[in-house]
Parts: structure tokens; C-alpha cells; sequence
């Protein structure tokens, strides 16, 4: 699942619906499931046992078969009946949000943070996925440094012909 928007230049992105939203995204369609994600995202709903009452907002908004769908699905996850915390996922709102049309301007009123933060979220998968491997690779080097210096591995040199440079040795 993708949603796809302009940048600023006005070149097309694609960025992937993340995994753990599809079951919301299946039940109550992208647009339900921005819509859900915006008006409760960060606090707590009730689940009930069984069926929602009437009176609830999720079935006003949704209707009754999705909202008993929604609470099932919930529950199917293994969280207990009574209140369920909803994320924020401000990743999928901003991409969501762009992908409707609103500007950089109109994402950051409505997810209430910085243009860094929402145009971080509005990157390329592939982008982020390379800023993410290098992030992990230079903590890698830090941890691996840090345990030299306290003096719980030795860094050893390697002169063969191998690609490897150097090693750990322990």
C-alpha cells in the first residue's frame, strides 16, 4: 500500500503505508483510517467487549459494521477490551495529508510540528532507508569505539590481502 505526492519541485514521490497501519487501512479505507489516526490519535479509546453503543463516536463516524470490525481487529492484536492508546503516526498523516493535496505549511499546522520534522516523514522510503542505515552504521562505530576505549575489545589491524581492514578482537 502507497500514497504518492509532490515535493517541492514538483517531482512525484511514492512512500509506502507501514505494515502495522494496513489492518486500519483495510477496515476503514485510507481517508477512514487519516481520519481516525487525526481525530483520536495519542489518546485512549474504549473497546468494548462486545459491540459498540449507538451513542459512540466511532460509530457515528464510521458506522456500526466498521466500528465492530475496528474493535475486533483491536482485540485480535491482543489488546484487552476497555481502552486501546491510538498511535499518532504522524509519518502516515503528513504523506496522507500531502498526498490530498495540502501544503508543507497546511501538514505542519495540522500535525502541530516544524517543517524539519514533516519533510523528514515526507522523504523518499529509499531516502530514509539509506539516512536510517547510516545512522545505525555510525552508532555501530561509536559502541565499537566507546568499548575500546574502555578497554573491553581490542582493535586489531589486518594486512592480508582480504577486503577486511580490520577486526575486533575480544
Amino acid at each position: 500500500m502507497k500514497l504518492t505526492w509532490t515535493n517541492w519541485q514538483g517531482k512525484e514521490i511514492s512512500g509506502r503505508i507501514d505494515a502495522a497501519l494496513w489492518p486500519f487501512v483495510e477496515i476503514l479505507g485510507v481517508d477512514g483510517a487519516a481520519r481516525f489516526f487525526l481525530t483520536f490519535g495519542g489518546y485512549y479509546v474504549h473497546i468494548p467487549t462486545g459491540a459498540f453503543r449507538d451513542d459512540n463516536r466511532i460509530v457515528r463516524m464510521f458506522g456500526r459494521e466498521k466500528a465492530d470490525a475496528l474493535a475486533q481487529m483491536i482485540r485480535d492484536m491482543g489488546f484487552e477490551a476497555r481502552s486501546y492508546r491510538v498511535p499518532l503516526v504522524n509519518d502516515f498523516l503528513a504523506r496522507y495529508l500531502r498526498s490530498r493535496g495540502k501544503s508543507l505549511g497546511q501538514v505542519c499546522n495540522r500535525l502541530r510540528h516544524t517543517d524539519v520534522s514533516v519533510r523528514n516523514w515526507l522523504k523518499a522510503d529509499d531516502v530514509r532507508a539509506e539516512r536510517n542505515r547510516k545512522a545505525l552504521q555510525s552508532m555501530k562505530g561509536d559502541v565499537i569505539n566507546e568499548a575500546v576505549d574502555d578497554g573491553l575489545v581490542s582493535m586489531i589491524e589486518n594486512h592480508g590481502d582480504d577486503e577486511d581492514r580490520g577486526g575486533i578482537c575480544l
